[in-house]
């Protein structure tokens, strides 16, 4: 009889015990099941953030054209002076000076340096080198009659130094200069005889097509 027990009470025992491992188990096997459902959930909250900000940057970027329209369209523009009142006597002074000159030689005002300096080869260093001076303006380029650029001008007006235009301009020498462009500085107080005579100088001795290399230069140029 006291097998019998014994052996009933070790039985319910087992069971007990397995029952217990099985709940046991099973709120385990919830609790994993319900953290990586909050996981899944994270992630997928975390991809439609990703993916929303990156439709958000995409349409800022002001290289698309879809966003430049986009852009545009939101606000009004308005026209504005290409040179101002100091800086248009100057160029209008060279301008007639080059066209009774009657040697094909030209003058165009604000013309961005990566439109005419361009770096050989291409690399890293050449890469940094183009950028830093492509969005860089000159207030005049001469050009002979083949279109390739012989001066720069920069008139040296009260907004020339603001800022850093100092270093902005010592930028502009240095690359005008690597290209044998040369760098001609006008100040307020010059003269048009005295301007004039150096830029007369300086074609006098300048060919029409004075770097040949220019056809082979870096494409960012263009």
């Amino acid at each position: 009889m006291f097998e019998i027990i014994f052996s009933l009470k070790f039985a319910f025992g087992v069971i007990v015990g397995l029952a217990a491992f099985s709940i046991r188990a099973s709120m385990q096997k919830n609790q994993r099941e319900k953290k990586e459902a909050e996981c899944e959930k994270q992630r997928a909250q975390h991809e439609r953030q990703k993916s929303e900000q990156k439709k958000w940057f995409e349409g800022q970027d002001v290289k698309n054209p879809e966003n430049q329209l986009k852009f545009i369209d939101k606000v009004t523009f308005r026209s504005k002076k290409l040179m101002n009142k100091k800086e248009y006597p100057v160029f209008a002074k060279i301008e007639k000076h080059l066209r009774n000159k009657k040697s094909g030689h030209r003058i165009m005002a604000q013309v961005n340096m990566g439109e005419f300096i361009g770096t050989i080869g291409d690399g890293y260093w050449q890469d940094k080198a183009f950028s830093s001076i492509n969005s860089k303006r000159v207030d005049f380029l001469i050009i002979g009659p083949w279109g390739y650029p012989l001066i720069a001008i920069e008139y040296q007006g009260s907004g020339h130094y603001q800022n850093d235009a100092t270093k902005r301009d010592k930028v502009k020498r240095m690359a005008a200069e690597k290209t044998d462009i040369y760098f001609l500085e006008i100040f307020p107080g010059d003269t048009p005889e005295q301007y004039l005579a150096e830029i007369e100088l300086v074609l006098d001795g300048k060919s029409i097509n004075p770097n040949e290399e220019n056809d082979t230069v870096n494409s960012q140029s263009k």
